[in-house]
Order: C-alpha cells, then sequence, then structure tokens
C-alpha cells in the first residue's frame, strides 16, 4: 500500500507541477514582461509624428520676411483656417497678433484704412465724429502725441469693429476685429471673486480711463501715453486693468509720492476686482475697444 501511494503522490505533483509550470508561462511571463515593456515605454517615448502643418508653417516665415505686411496677414489667416488642430496654432497667432498691431498702429497703407486730408476748422474731435472712429484711434493710428493738427495733414484712418473673448480657463483674452482674429493677450492677475462667468455669457465694456497716480487723464493730455489703464465692463466686478512689469499679483505697490512722474503704480491705479494685463499691452488694447465694444465669456 505504501508504494501505490508514493506513486500517486508522485502523479499528483508531476500533474499539479506541470499545471503551475503551464500557469506561470501562460500568466506570470506575459504580465512581467508587459510591465517590462510599459517600463521601457515610459522611459523612452516613441518621438511623435511630425506635425503635417510644418511644411506650411515654415512658408509663413518667407512671406513675412518679404516685408509685405498685408499679405503676411493674409497668409497667417489662411493657416489658421486651414489647420485649426495644428499644433503651431498658438505660436501662429502670436505672430499674426504682432503684425496686426504693426499694421494698426502706424500709417501703414491697408484696405481698412482710408486717408483724410485735414480741412480748415477740423478737430480730432469732428474728424472722429465725422469719420464715426473715436479721437484715441485717430491718434494710435497716425502716431500723434497730442490733439494738435494742422490744415493739409493727411491721416489714415479705420473703422474697427472690435470684440472680446475671455477665455476663463485659459487665461487670456483675445481681441476680434471684424470676425477675424486680432491679437491674444495673457492674464497676468486673475482678482475675479466668486464663480466663473457662464460660458457664452455677455457683457459689454462701458468706458476706458487713463490713470497716473490715481488721477483720470484726458486723452493727449501730458502724461497719458505711459498711463496705466482701465477698461470698465457691465461684467460684476470685472476691471481689465494694467500690471506693472514684474509685479506679483496680490501684492499692492505703496503709494508713490504726488511730484513722482514716474510711470510705477500706486494703490488707487488698480481696482479690488478684476483681470489684470501686461501695462504695454493694456496701454494697446484700451486705445482699440470703446464703449460698447462687445464681451464674451468661454
Amino acid at each position: 500500500m505504501i508504494w501505490k501511494t508514493l506513486v500517486v503522490l508522485v502523479l499528483a505533483a508531476a500533474v499539479f507541477g506541470s499545471a503551475g509550470y503551464v500557469a506561470y508561462d501562460w500568466f506570470v511571463i506575459p504580465q512581467k514582461q508587459l510591465q517590462a515593456e510599459r517600463a521601457h515605454f515610459e522611459a523612452h517615448p516613441p518621438t511623435p509624428p511630425p506635425d503635417p502643418s510644418l511644411g506650411d508653417f515654415k512658408k509663413l516665415e518667407k512671406v513675412r520676411q518679404g516685408g509685405d505686411l498685408v499679405a503676411a496677414r493674409r497668409a497667417y489667416r489662411d493657416f489658421l483656417a486651414a489647420w485649426p488642430q495644428s499644433s503651431l496654432q498658438d505660436e501662429a497667432k502670436s505672430v499674426l497678433g504682432e503684425i496686426n498691431t504693426r499694421i494698426f498702429f502706424s500709417k501703414y497703407p491697408a484696405p481698412e484704412k482710408e486717408e483724410y486730408i485735414v480741412k480748415p476748422g477740423d478737430s480730432l474731435n469732428r474728424i472722429a465724429s465725422k469719420m464715426k472712429t473715436s479721437v484715441e484711434l485717430i491718434m494710435v493710428v497716425n502716431g500723434l502725441d497730442g490733439t494738435l493738427i494742422n490744415v493739409g495733414d493727411r491721416l489714415m484712418v479705420t473703422h474697427p469693429d472690435f470684440a472680446l473673448l475671455i477665455d476663463q480657463q485659459g487665461q487670456t483674452v483675445t481681441l476680434f476685429n471684424q470676425g477675424e482674429f486680432f491679437k491674444r493677450y495673457r492674464v497676468l492677475e486673475n482678482k475675479m471673486p466668486g464663480k466663473p462667468a457662464a460660458p457664452n455669457s455677455k457683457a459689454k465694456v462701458t468706458s476706458t480711463i487713463a490713470l497716473k497716480h490715481g488721477k483720470a487723464l484726458a486723452v493727449g493730455s501730458k502724461g497719458y501715453s505711459d498711463s496705466n489703464r482701465w477698461i470698465m465692463t457691465s461684467a460684476p466686478n470685472l476691471t481689465i486693468y494694467s500690471v506693472p512689469e514684474g509685479e506679483a499679483a496680490p501684492a499692492e505697490t505703496p503709494a508713490k509720492k504726488e511730484d513722482d512722474n514716474s510711470a510705477e503704480f500706486n494703490r488707487s491705479d488698480k481696482p479690488n476686482t478684476g483681470i489684470g494685463l501686461a501695462a504695454d499691452e493694456m496701454r494697446n488694447l484700451s486705445a482699440l475697444v470703446r464703449s460698447g465694444t462687445p464681451i464674451t465669456f468661454e
């Protein structure tokens, strides 16, 4: 009987041992191989395929180097429309914003501009009313430091139709003109209280203000060109304002002395709530928008 029991034990060991080996071979080894492959993949991720839009994007630089800003603007707009999923969209928009600004903030000829010759009795206010634009837009387009003009001066006048899109998640403010992308501004400070505005909710610009050491300045007055700007809106708690270079968000800068003519900020140059953009970009943006400019939240 003993030898029969030994035979049974040997056979059982053989059967179960082979089954255990098969299980190890079928399940354990593949699992370890999978883990090893995963670790190798994480350590050495495959090189992504090149963006198919890269070739067209490189051609844009050649167009821009040609010096024709209007042609370059058209080429970048075409690229954005043709490649909406391109990884180069942001870079293309950044360059297009620079091109749009260069065209707009100069007397560079463009289809959307028309020439106006100053007549006797004209003032910038009268011309702005007649041409359905604003004094500040005439000034920035023509590079004027003040409101003084002379008979016979040739002014370039434009009739933009601007709109703002505020991306609350991406922290950007995008400006459109006639429905076309114009420029994107990065939010440096966000002091908006409470919940974000509902997607696709609307507001509008109510006014723009130029401040220096807490004092409001008129368009074209002394100190206006480097003043700090606010864009007031109809949205609760939303003022778009200037942030000085290098200043971190919640900190406040001590008030400056009244006789200090630097462009530094004091407490009264920043609102308690709103979103802040770089000071130079705010001077750009506040010159472009005006009362009634629509705002959409995203």
